[in-house]
């Protein structure tokens, strides 16, 4: 199949009103496409139905899904960029830049006052521009290969494109494998990645949380994890250590992912304490940001933090994007971070 194939798949069902989802893994060619023929909303809070999942930031809400009865795989070589010449510059903002700093402020004076280690502040930009889903999702197909890259509608949820790196639960023949990712700078090919000691404490403050969170479900001897390594995520790169568990047939899978989200990449360190912050200080609901997405079945799980995504409108687009706190945090520096991280997703429209 061809991208003008595809566009015009796209196009149909972009059109017809149903709930729908095209995705890709990372690192894979086939682009996946399941769909319903009517609008029911649909739950799946204990993964046992085979679907795509589509769950919110908050806990203990009920996550939704599109079954896998209607699916099209569709093999691609490649992609085929859509050119734009829309100025993708804000013109509004649901948190302007001195309401974030502001936050940040407020996180690092908690961490001082109180045992919070890492609080994962986040905010919303919007975009007041006329744009096409079907080619933000091509685009975003073309720049990301490595990460999972979706194109989600529910008419009773919405439109949401995203393309993540943070994988929270791959699982398939016995093997589980989730990662610890923290820090940002951007990328430059050629160029050497220097994290400091700020960067490398916050992403061992995640990796100690993982661990943890991993030692409530497997026997410790179970788990091996990876040296920390630059994980590139388009013109970002983060620092990251991988899990692996050899897991028993029978382990509680949604004890795990209770234990997993949200991961302290989204939330903070403690977890209860920082959550506890974010709902006193944030200001707004991130809905889906930082929940969770992707593909389950009773033999593999691939499911993903819900990061470099946005809400798609006929007349604008909201962007979501954060930065980890910590008590070395610059929040001038916190708030560049969060605007390197928008053209993660400016660069696709």
């Amino acid at each position: 199949m061809d991208t003008s194939s595809l566009v015009a798949i796209l196009n149909l069902y972009s059109s017809n009103g149903c709930p729908f989802v095209f995705f890709r893994l990372p690192n894979v060619k086939n682009i996946e496409h399941y769909w319903q023929d009517d609008d029911t909303l649909l739950h799946n809070s204990d993964l046992k139905n085979p679907g795509f999942v589509f769950a919110p930031y908050k806990e203990n809400s009920p996550v939704v899904y599109i079954p896998a009865i209607n699916k099209i795989t569709y093999p691609f070589e490649s992609i085929n960029p859509i050119p734009s010449n829309i100025n993708s510059k804000p013109t509004s903002s649901f948190r302007h830049k001195k309401d974030f700093i502001n936050l940040v402020k407020r996180a690092k004076k908690k961490i001082k006052e109180t045992s919070l280690e890492k609080v994962v502040v986040s905010r919303m930009e919007k975009l007041d521009q006329k744009t096409i889903p079907q080619d933000i999702f091509l685009n975003a197909l073309h720049l990301y290969p490595s990460a999972m890259v979706y194109y989600f509608y529910h008419p009773k949820v919405g439109t949401w494109i995203g393309a993540t790196p943070e994988i929270l639960i791959n699982h398939q023949e016995g093997i589980l494998k989730t990662m610890a990712l923290a820090a940002t700078q951007n990328y430059g090919i050629g160029e050497s990645i220097d994290w400091s000691n700020k960067e490398k404490k916050e992403q061992a403050l995640v990796c100690d949380q993982v661990r943890s969170d991993l030692d409530k479900v497997f026997p410790e001897i179970f788990i091996k994890e990876s040296d920390p390594i630059s994980h590139r995520a388009g013109n970002l790169v983060h620092l990251c250590s991988y899990f692996k568990v050899n897991t028993p047939s029978n382990f509680d899978k949604i004890k795990l992912l209770n234990s997993l989200h949200p991961t302290p990449a989204v939330g903070g360190l403690p977890k209860a304490s920082a959550l506890t912050f974010l709902k006193e200080n944030e200001g707004y609901d991130r809905k889906y940001y930082t929940g969770f997405l992707g593909p389950n079945s009773e033999n593999s799980t691939h499911l993903f933090v819900n990061l470099r995504c946005m809400e798609w409108f006929p007349e604008k687009i909201i962007l979501y994007v954060g930065a980890g706190i910590t008590v070395e945090s610059d929040p001038i520096k916190e708030w560049e971070e969060t605007q390197i991280k928008t053209q993660t997703l400016r660069q696709t429209f």
